[in-house]
């Protein structure tokens, strides 16, 4: 309420106490005789904009939100791969075996697709990984087929395109912020691997280190099924790159699934949009 907010920006309030730490695990909905399912939230790991799909979901449905329990400046340069190793010791502390389900949005989606690895890696069974509007590592790409810059030029002279100093403009602005964050990962990749962290956590102190983790993340194959959630009312430009949400294909080695559900990125979560989305999950 916002009696209840007010009181929190009241510094004499005794009910305030100071939070080092946060839960890695926060049961949106804890009850349910089916699949726990194990989300993991965007970069920032906030976990109640989920609260609405949880609902959504029904009451049978057990629904958790894994996050990593250390504040943010005290965890310096990392990578996926220890988020996920991490992250899994969080999930079996609710479910101790398989068949689990996983599955994120954005960056979330990025840490998912590692536990799902992982977790196969270890035998276990991953009934499915699920993902929400999550751009594969590496992507957009540039196209990278001759043919398919000639088909877009005959599409732009034919007028099924227009193509203008704007349009160009914006797409040589998208070419030039690729080379540079390809410059950034490998630079990052080449100081962690060579055991320079505290440098790479000079470099990185303006960014979130979520993001830079998922930014230097390298997907190795996931034999599994997978399902990408994608919000149909968001704009990808695909003039010259691939769609970053598609490029999971090359690596999962199962079938791939892609469903389109009504709003905007995060949308997606809110209401109206959040019932279509829980509805398609849960099918």
């Amino acid at each position: 309420t916002i009696a209840r907010m007010a009181s929190l920006l009241d510094e004499d309030d005794p009910s305030i106490t100071s939070m080092n730490e946060c839960d890695a695990v926060v049961p949106l909905q804890p009850n349910g005789a089916r699949i726990p399912f194990f989300c993991f939230p965007g970069a920032d790991e906030n976990p109640y904009y989920f609260q609405h799909l949880a609902q959504s979901l029904g009451h049978d449905q057990p629904f958790y939100v894994i996050r990593d329990p250390r504040p943010i400046h005290e965890r310096g340069a990392y990578t996926v791969e220890e988020v996920a190793e991490r992250s899994i010791a969080a999930i079996r502390s609710v479910q101790d075996r398989g068949p689990y389900i996983v599955g994120g949005h954005c960056y979330g989606g990025i840490v998912a697709f590692e536990v799902a690895r992982q977790l196969v890696g270890r035998g276990e069974d991953v009934g499915a990984l699920v993902l929400f509007e999550a751009p594969a590592p590496g992507y957009p790409k540039v196209f990278r087929h001759w043919k398919k810059y000639c088909r877009q030029a005959i599409s732009v002279l034919r007028g099924a395109h227009h193509a203008g100093l704007d349009d160009l403009r914006l797409h040589l602005n998208v070419l030039m912020g690729l080379f540079k964050r390809k410059a950034a990962v490998l630079n990052r990749r080449l100081l962690i691997r060579t055991g320079l962290q505290r440098v790479a956590e000079r470099l990185e102190e303006p960014v979130h280190p979520n993001a830079r983790a998922g930014r230097s993340y390298v997907p190795k194959s996931l034999a599994c099924e997978a399902i990408q959630f994608i919000a149909a009312d968001e704009w990808h430009s695909t003039l010259i790159l691939d769609n970053p949400l598609l490029g999971w294909k090359e690596f999962i080695q199962g079938e791939f699934v892609i469903r389109k559900t009504p709003g905007k990125a995060a949308a997606i979560f809110e209401y109206p949009h959040v019932r279509e989305l829980g509805g398609q999950l849960r099918a």
